[in-house]
């Protein structure tokens, strides 16, 4: 097998080889207070320059001219500060802070491989980014060829050099841990997550856990609901699609998810609470069918759901469940056939649910829903 190289193994080939490198996190892992010093303590030659997101923001509302400066709207005193940098350093490394910010994260990533490609060997890009739906957005949406792929590190927090500066992070906040045991197990328990490591190693000194289960709690929430409903279905063993599978495959490379388990313990936690009981119900309001927030159905499901739960416990004929079905058109297009193949493919996704044996088969009759 092979050994993944660590992020500061990353950054240091990335520099040495004059390329860009694109970090993935967590939501709020704090990306830039482990890079920044990481880069700083490489060479002596690398300026380091954070982007302002607010001049970053000017990008998009400037159209592209001759001049690179006018296209990205710098003013005169930026031009020099900038021209000095590239005149007085060997190479200059710009770490963009949080891409998510960007009102267009594809077209600001394009204007600095515009850069790239004025000043060659002088500029590396750290794209610093905490939104793996976004990361993946950006990969069908960017060239292959754009600085964004150069390098890309996605997997979790793992050499000694990470771990060595998260431990000098938290000295300084919140005072000294000597027992290399704990500060090992803090390590491994935060599976290489910034902001739930820092969180771990205040707990064990001050005692107070609060910090702790409320920035869980956060955390959870902050996945936001499409990436929430594919993790609960994790937490249930329910297939995925191909979509969300792709999700999930970017989660399993940051060392979040393995072997289709949740493997941080506080946020499994708190999935699994967010997670409704395996339920079936018609919100009366919308008209709409929820099936513990994750399973979602056809317009003809819906219609059968919504006819079956508002009749609980009553025996419906193939007739009528056909009248659901087809409406006006139930004369020409009624099938007993097809009724049945309508139950059977509802079944298997109520089964997927754990909702096995709602839908029973009255013999001679119909079909009855109980929840």
């Amino acid at each position: 097998m092979v050994k993944l190289k660590s992020l500061n193994e990353q950054i240091v080939d990335a520099i040495n080889f004059h390329e860009s490198l694109s970090v993935l996190g967590f939501k709020d892992d704090g990306l830039y207070d482990l890079v920044c010093p990481m880069v700083k303590s490489l060479h002596s030659d690398v300026v380091i320059e954070p982007l302002d997101v607010r001049l970053i923001e000017q990008l998009n509302k400037q159209e592209k001219d001759n001049d690179i400066f006018d296209f990205l709207g710098i003013n005169d005193n930026l031009k020099k500060r900038f021209s000095s940098l590239l005149s007085q350093s060997k190479r200059v490394v710009f770490i963009v802070s949080n891409i998510a910010k960007f009102e267009n994260p594809v077209q600001t990533i394009r204007i600095f491989d515009d850069l790239i490609s004025a000043y060659q060997g002088k500029l590396n890009f750290i794209y610093l980014l905490e939104d793996v739906p976004l990361f993946i957005k950006l990969q069908k949406s960017l060239d292959s060829n754009s600085s964004f792929f150069e390098n890309t590190f996605i997997n979790p927090l793992e050499g000694a050099k990470e771990k060595q500066c998260l431990e000098q992070i938290c000295k300084k906040k919140y005072g000294a841990l000597k027992s290399a045991k704990k500060l090992n197990e803090i390590f491994e328990s935060s599976f290489g997550h910034y902001e739930l490591y820092k969180r771990l190693y205040k707990a064990e000194v001050t005692g107070n856990k609060e910090s702790l289960d409320s920035y869980a709690r956060r955390l959870t929430k902050s996945f936001g609901k499409d990436v929430l409903r594919i993790l609960r279905k994790l937490v249930k063993n329910i297939e995925l699609d191909p979509g969300e599978a792709e999700i999930i495959d970017a989660y399993k490379q940051l060392g979040f998810v393995r072997e289709g388990e949740i493997v941080v313990p506080i946020l499994k936690t708190y999935i699994t609470k967010l997670t409704p009981k395996e339920e079936i119900s018609l919100d009366k309001e919308t008209g709409q069918i929820i099936v513990s927030n994750i399973e979602r159905f056809s317009k003809s499901e819906t219609r059968l759901l919504r006819t079956f739960l508002e009749h609980e416990g009553e025996t419906l004929t193939k007739e009528e469940l056909g009248e659901v079905i087809w409406g006006e058109q139930v004369d020409k297009k009624y099938s007993p056939w097809a009724i049945d193949q309508y139950i059977f493919r509802l079944r298997l996704k109520l089964d997927r649910l754990h909702l096995k044996g709602r839908i029973k088969t009255v013999h001679g009759k119909g079909y009855v829903f109980t929840n």
